[in-house]
């Protein structure tokens, strides 16, 4: 400061320009934007102020202005200049000087240190990364004191909030009891964190609720470490995410427990609205632009700031693109714009912690700080908690036309809901029932009922199951109707955290606008992004087709039905052991036995056995004893059943369907469901002396063709986008998967080929069959991958005389070909 008060005692007013000149070149600003603020200067008195970069605002006045007009700025800028004639007046906030000599200039250097780049808060990856095993050391520490988790984890909040205020405002409080804290008994530490607390006034940050902290050694040198850390530069994205992966439940931080959430969370920001922003920039249109920086952005779920965090440091870059290309001041990013709702006191207190870090890091970078704009901000952020699925949105976030939501729902599985969350879920949707919608999927419809009518947007993270599958036609069809459309879309892909190359979950991002419009679509599936007019529900390009069960085919074909019900299958099904062992006591009975296959059954190629009696034939059957017990067995335990139709308690002999395979014929078998970990669905074929149960369908008395049609690679894709999974097993249903599957031509050289496929490929299988061929098709040995393949390129060009080079390739391709034949 004394260099700059020494070039500037000495200085002269040839011109304001001069003086101006002088005045910043002392302060080290580039000559290139000195002369841009002299050239406004002369071009725009009496217009416009003139801001140099966030530092500083100078304004010219005549005489006779009133300066309160100037205050204005305040807010803005850190120090506001007003340039009179003869005379200069500024403003920082805490000091005003009216009516300076521009000669006197050098007495108030120290007042105009914000013009010295004092440089943006650079944010340090890898010291939030050495933090955060500190924070997770303190925090097991205290629970092996037996210390409350939920008073743990506010205590650790508490400091970590107290070393970053402190250290921003440099009120080194802290540093003033140090050498007390290290020479305490640990027992007394809390003493001393409370007067740090209450001479730094910080307890108007903290929640305080929790009682005293118990302590030892090693717990009082980790507090103490992580009170003096230097957490000014904290990366609170990232702090948020490892710490809330400390903390919250495995399920709650499956997305935001790395650090690479900020990279997915920027990718979703990209399609809704950096894209667009960009655009309004390249065609000259600032107040679009404009409108997208002065956005609401509202995050309804319990990620721990992740969006809100992301979204505010994406509108800083985006605004400081904005004055570069618009010639006009970079617009204040407000902090007062952006809202989030969680349902959990972790989830709070991270959001708030995580959100208020990067407006005060944003604040001391760009603008003037104090104590009383770090409470005010604090005190300012809207961040509630709340049930997400059962408040109003609109309460909390009013709908003006220009909102985004964003966030990422709980993933959560139908079947894993609790009864209060299905409710929610009833509640939000307005459904009387939701069958087999994941949970995040009631996020989606509540957002599209919100956003409805308006220009506002939501884009969310989810599960790939709200894509795929029976609750497809639960999901989209009420937001169909809502008039809302797909504006873009991110095919799924693994959620990966590249520190230790794990996947957290396959996932898509979606994001809907409230009005449909003719606008161009884009769909991004992995490095392709499709320029479309349509996304439909699959994400497919330009086909909104819903693809429901079909009762019949949607074209000929052999019919594929569920397997036969047993009906107290306990009691009608038995093991091999007592299947040998009765027929030595009663060969007799061996023409009544049949195997039994359901799902299980063929992947271990472990049959069960069954009584399989014809109706001529049950009065000599049940003279063999063993025959007759197991009818009393049965007839017995089908009365215990509430759902047992009545004609089976007269007929214990029988299944609820009774379909077998004729003598001299084979049955294509394919179970209902499959580990999504293999790649091919598995079937075959049984022949007269199998049953099928339920828990497998059948195509009966079948041409073998049938078989390499339907284990090829264009079927498998159809079935796992219609049928979806059950937990984490691939689905398969006649209904969805079969019946509605778009079939190629196929003659009867097209067959013949086919039958020569399937032949082989039972060939190959033979060479293994001392393995069961759900292990077969899970670690596929190469020459059955390699045959595989062939099959796949040979069924793939009866599609297409183009190469499909990709599974999307061959879903797009059948939802245009099944949305065709519906149209017919």
């Amino acid at each position: 400061m004394e260099q700059i008060k020494h070039a500037l005692e000495s200085i002269e007013l040839n011109s304001i320009e001069h003086w101006l000149s002088t005045l910043l070149e002392a302060f080290d600003i580039p000559g290139i934007t000195i002369r841009k603020i002299l050239d406004k200067i002369g071009e725009r008195r009496n217009v416009v102020p003139i801001s140099l970069y966030r530092r500083a605002v100078f304004l010219y006045s005549t005489e006779d202005d009133d300066l309160s007009v100037f205050t204005q700025y305040l807010d803005t800028y850190p120090i506001v200049f007003i340039l009179k004639d003869s005379t200069f007046s500024f403003s920082t906030g805490s000091f005003q000087e009216v009516g300076v000599p521009y000669s006197d200039v050098s007495d108030y250097v120290t007042e105009f240190q914000s013009l010295q780049n004092r440089g943006r808060i650079e944010k340090d990856l890898f010291s939030t990364l050495d933090f955060a095993p500190i924070v997770a050391e303190l925090n097991s520490r205290l629970g092996l004191l037996d210390n409350n988790p939920i008073d743990a984890f506010n205590y650790i909040i508490d400091l970590i909030t107290v070393a970053f205020v402190d250290q921003i405002l440099e009120q080194n409080v802290i540093l003033k009891y140090e050498k007390w804290m290290r020479s305490c008994e640990p027992n007394n530490l809390n003493g001393y964190v409370s007067q740090i607390i209450f001479e730094g006034e910080y307890n108007q940050f903290l929640n305080l609720t929790y009682q005293d902290i118990k302590h030892n050694a090693h717990t009082k040198e980790l507090v103490i470490k992580l009170l003096k850390y230097d957490v000014k530069g904290i990366d609170s994205e990232v702090l948020g995410s490892i710490v809330y992966k400390i903390f919250a439940s495995s399920e709650e931080s499956t997305l935001y427990g790395n650090q690479t959430a900020k990279t997915y969370i920027n990718r979703l920001f990209e399609a809704l609205f950096v894209i667009k922003f960009r655009d309004s920039l390249e065609n000259l249109n600032y107040d679009d632009a404009l409108k997208i920086l002065e956005a609401s952005y509202f995050d309804p779920t319990n990620s721990p700031g992740s969006f809100i965090v992301n979204a505010f440091l994406k509108l800083v870059e985006l605004s400081n693109e904005y004055a570069q290309v618009s010639h006009r001041n970079a617009i204040k990013i407000d902090y007062a714009n952006f809202v989030s709702v969680v349902d959990n006191d972790i989830a709070f207190r991270l959001t708030k912690l995580n959100f208020f870090i990067v407006c005060i890091q944003y604040q001391f970078s760009y603008f003037r700080i104090s104590k009383e704009i770090v409470y005010n901000i604090f005190n300012g952020l809207r961040i509630y908690k709340d049930n997400q699925l059962r408040c109003s949105w609109e309460s909390y976030c009013p709908n003006n036309g220009n909102v985004y939501i964003i966030g990422s729902p709980t993933f959560r599985g139908n079947r894993k809901l609790s009864v209060s969350q299905k409710n929610d879920m009833k509640y939000a949707c307005g459904f009387s029932k939701i069958t087999d919608a994941d949970y995040s999927s009631a996020w989606l419809i509540k957002g599209a009922n919100y956003i409805s009518g308006t220009k506002s947007s939501i884009a969310l993270v989810l599960t790939n199951s709200v894509c795929q599958g029976t609750q497809v036609a639960t999901i989209w069809k009420p937001i169909y109707q809502k008039g809302c459309q797909i504006s873009f879309a991110y095919n799924s892909f693994k959620w990966m955290n590249p520190e230790n190359k794990t996947v957290a979950v396959s996932v898509v991002m979606i994001g809907l606008q409230g009005m449909r419009s003719d606008a161009v679509k884009l769909l991004f599936n992995k490095s392709t992004c499709f320029r479309c007019r349509s996304i439909g529900p699959y994400l497919i390009q330009n086909s909104e087709v819903i693809v429901e069960a079909q009762s019949s085919p949607i074209s000929p074909r052999p019919k594929m039905i569920k397997g036969n019900m047993p009906y107290a299958a306990e009691q009608v099904l038995f093991d091999i052991d007592t299947k040998t062992a009765q027929v030595q006591l009663d060969p007799g009975i061996e023409p009544y036995i049949r195997k039994v296959y359901g799902s299980k059954e063929f992947m271990d190629n472990a049959p069960r056995y069954c009584l399989w009696i014809a109706d001529e034939q049950y009065d000599v059957a049940i003279t063999h004893p063993f025959i007759k017990a197991k009818m009393d067995e049965i007839s017995s335990a089908r009365r215990a059943l509430k759902d047992c139709p009545k004609k089976l308690l007269d007929q214990p002999h029988k299944f609820r369907e009774n379909n077998d395979t004729n003598r001299g014929s084979q049955s294509l078998i394919v179970p209902s469901v499959s580990s999504e970990n293999r790649q091919y669905h598995p079937m075959g074929f049984v022949y007269n002396d199998s049953i099928v149960t339920n828990l497998s369908f059948a195509i009966y008395d079948c041409e073998i063709w049938i078989l390499a049609l339907l284990v090829s690679r264009m079927h498998n894709v159809w079935s796992k986008l219609v049928c979806g999974q059950l937990e984490s097993r691939n689905r398969y249903s006649n209904e969805l998967a079969y019946n509605t599957f778009p079939f190629p031509r196929l003659s009867v050289e097209i067959k013949e080929t086919l039958k020569e496929y399937t032949l082989n490929l039972i060939k190959i299988r033979e060479e293994f069959c001392e393995v069961p061929i759900g292990r077969l098709y899970s670690d596929m040995p190469p020459k059955l991958k390699n045959f595989h393949a062939q099959i796949d390129e040979y069924v793939d060009s009866l599609y297409s005389n183009d190469p499909l080079f990709s599974d999307y390739d061959r879903r797009a391709l059948l939802i245009s070909m099944y949305e065709s034949s519906i149209n017919v």
